[in-house]
């Protein structure tokens, strides 16, 4: 019986390593989070999420540039790993 045990911890131990195991990917030629068709409806609601304001953060940093100046300054960001 610890020879299961031992052999199914084994194999989730090398399941877990496989999938944290780096991998090497290519330079991305466009971002990878890329902004959308944003939408904004105001409804007379009481209860509402209050995430509507990141969609607003990114639509300004693309309207600034902000984001082709954070890419040349931060080489890091260039990377995909996910």
């Amino acid at each position: 019986m610890f020879k299961n045990i031992a052999q199914i911890l084994g194999q989730k131990k090398k399941q877990v390593e496989k999938r944290l195991k780096r991998k090497q990917y290519e330079d991305q030629a466009q971002p990878v989070f890329q902004g959308g068709n944003l939408h904004y409806d105001l409804v007379e609601k009481v209860s509402a999420i209050g995430f509507g304001g990141i969609g607003a953060i990114h639509s300004l940093v693309r309207k600034l540039r902000l984001d082709r100046a954070i890419n040349q300054s931060i080489p890091l960001l260039k990377t995909h790993v996910p």
